[in-house]
């Protein structure tokens, strides 16, 4: 019992310590007060630190003025792509005010959409002729130039514009392998879909334009 009554009376004491007393009779600060305080402030705080954040953080795709397709917009999610990267989030709201952008950027920095998407969305507001092509993207290697047509095609599916046409050197490509057929049957695919956008190499391009007649780059 003396046990017992002996631990009550330190939770007793200790009570009191917390209500503002001590033991030497000089009053302490009071934890629950003084918790209390340091929470007020924490709202403020976090709001602060939330600004500062958000400042530094990437734009987003939905963010953008003027706002973007909603079929780019679907691509992009379904890719899980939600905010840009610097050099998107520096050329892409250019390119849609329809000016001239020159970009170096490091490999895997998001170049590629950052002139594809606006190549689409410029398309999608323009009729173009049949034979007549709305964008001309040149590669310096046939496999980027095939990387670059696979992303395209994707967004001109999500868009529902016609597909691009790859022209590259050793022949056309409909996959991962180039099929290695006459350039003459691109470019009869070409007068058949009406392909806006065509994607190629700078040597298979000028051998197109210099012996065949059926495309038009004036514009």
């Amino acid at each position: 019992m003396g046990k017992r009554s002996k631990l009550s009376k330190q939770s007793i004491d200790k009570t009191n310590k917390n209500d503002g007393g001590s033991d030497d009779g000089k009053p302490v600060k009071d934890c629950n007060q003084e918790t209390t305080a340091t929470n007020d402030k924490l709202p403020h705080q976090e709001a602060v630190s939330s600004r500062d954040s958000t400042s530094t953080l990437a734009m987003t795709f939905r963010s953008l003025v003027p706002p973007l397709s909603p079929g780019v917009l679907d691509f992009l999610d379904k890719k899980k792509f939600y905010t840009m990267t610097p050099v998107q989030e520096a050329t892409i709201p250019i390119f849609l005010q329809n000016k001239d952008v020159a970009v170096q950027a490091v490999t895997g920095s998001g170049k590629t959409l950052a002139f594809l998407i606006p190549v689409v969305e410029r398309i999608r507001q323009k009729k173009f002729a049949k034979n007549q092509i709305g964008a001309l993207i040149l590669s310096p290697t046939r496999e980027l130039a095939m990387q670059t047509w696979r992303v395209c095609t994707e967004l001109c599916q999500a868009m529902k514009l016609t597909p691009p046409l790859l022209l590259v050197g050793g022949g056309s490509s409909s996959g991962s392998a180039v099929n290695h057929r006459p350039v003459t049957e691109d470019l009869k695919t070409f007068q058949k879909e009406g392909s806006d956008i065509v994607i190629g190499t700078p040597g298979r391009m000028e051998d197109v334009l210099t012996r065949y007649s059926v495309m038009d780059v004036s514009d």
